[in-house]
């Protein structure tokens, strides 16, 4: 009956009371949940336990409230996280006992798909530097949370992308981000085409375990060399985008690839698919042009005419997507003309000629 005495006809032995424990189960650390409208996500933090009076936690180690106030051989309860919190769990009596989830983070998720420039083959793999108290950036991949670090791909022969850099960006501003990269070198949009094909289902899964709120892709140039037409490929496209916002409530980020010496077949068309489907389709969205990179082979060491490779052209896409996401956080401009009078003056950047982004007074 749980008492702790000798057993009768013994003149040794008796029961041995089970040490009192805690062991969270149901979170890991890095675990993420999509956000709130307030920044929040609620956490169902549980698991077993024993000889404990009651569980309760705490963000700081200085203030506690009760998880479980009547816990048995196990425990449940819920704790809502604001951003990105560490959360203690303790025996209410015997306050030694406890157990620990770190970073747990109600994140901006984000997905991002199609070919081997969002995949990753940059040679180095890209930095990353949180600082201060700034969120530690987040990559769901091999389904598990992890800290984002390259490669972001789970594919064989993957290497640096761009991701650390856009969350590099995000940590910056104080925002905490989960990032899933599930592109895959040399898929066609086929591939991705809409619910049952192969590709969506990988987004499906990433939605299924992190959730998120913006989906972003670079890719084309399959379908490009292979001569899709336009309107193939504004069809198939739109299919994807639209059931992204179907399926998942998300907006679609297109970005235009970087095209170099081993372009082939209709890169024109290409163009003018991708101009359509964000003039035309209100669930995707211009997600910058890698055009102007110059990919191509002899330009720079290790450039091969297809690929994002060097670190140089990793930055200048990095500032070209995460203006089109409007994630620039600071801009610096230098008035160098003299006897200007006193007064406001007003300079605008522009994606390009007709497409102003963003208006900076400078007074």
């Amino acid at each position: 009956s749980g008492e702790n005495g000798t057993l009768s006809g013994f003149t040794t032995g008796g029961f041995t009371a089970p040490a009192a424990n805690i062991n969270l189960t149901s979170v890991s650390d890095y675990e993420c949940l999509p956000r709130d409208g307030g920044g929040q996500a609620v956490f169902t933090l549980s698991g077993t336990c024993g000889g404990v009076t009651a569980v309760e936690y705490s963000y700081d180690e200085i203030s506690w409230f009760t998880l479980d106030a009547s816990p048995t051989t196990t425990f449940s309860g819920n704790v809502t996280i604001t951003g990105q919190q560490n959360v203690t769990l303790r025996d209410s009596v015997e306050t030694g006992i406890t157990d620990k989830v770190l970073y747990l983070t109600a994140s901006m998720g984000a997905v991002f798909w199609w070919q081997s420039n969002m995949q990753g083959l940059i040679t180095n793999n890209q930095p990353l530097n949180v600082v201060g108290n700034n969120p530690i950036p987040i990559m769901y991949k091999n389904g598990v949370f992890l800290p984002l670090v390259d490669p972001t791909s789970a594919e064989a022969g993957a290497m640096g992308s761009l991701l650390p850099l856009l969350a590099q960006r995000y940590s910056d501003a104080g925002v905490p981000v989960c990032f899933a990269n599930v592109a895959k070198g040399s898929t066609s949009i086929d591939y991705w085409n809409g619910n049952g094909t192969t590709g969506y289902g990988r987004i499906q899964a990433a939605h299924a375990a992190m959730g998120f709120e913006m989906s972003l892709s670079i890719g084309g140039e399959t379908d490009t060399a292979t001569g899709m037409p336009q309107a193939e490929m504004e069809t198939k496209l739109g299919n994807t985008v639209d059931s992204l916002f179907a399926d998942f409530g998300v907006q679609h980020y297109l970005v235009t690839f970087p095209f170099g010496n081993t372009t082939t077949g209709n890169p024109a068309d290409m163009n003018a698919a991708f101009a359509s489907t964000v003039a035309t389709n209100t669930n995707c969205f211009f997600g910058g042009d890698l055009q102007v990179i110059d990919i191509d082979t002899g330009t720079t060491a290790g450039n091969d005419g297809t690929h994002i490779k060097s670190d140089a052209d990793a930055a200048t896409a990095d500032l070209i997507i995460s203006t089109a996401l409007g994630i620039v956080t600071s801009v610096t401009i230098n008035l160098t003309a003299t006897g200007l009078p006193d007064g406001s003056y007003s300079a605008e950047l522009w994606n390009d000629s007709t497409d102003p982004m963003t208006r900076v007074k400078v007074e």
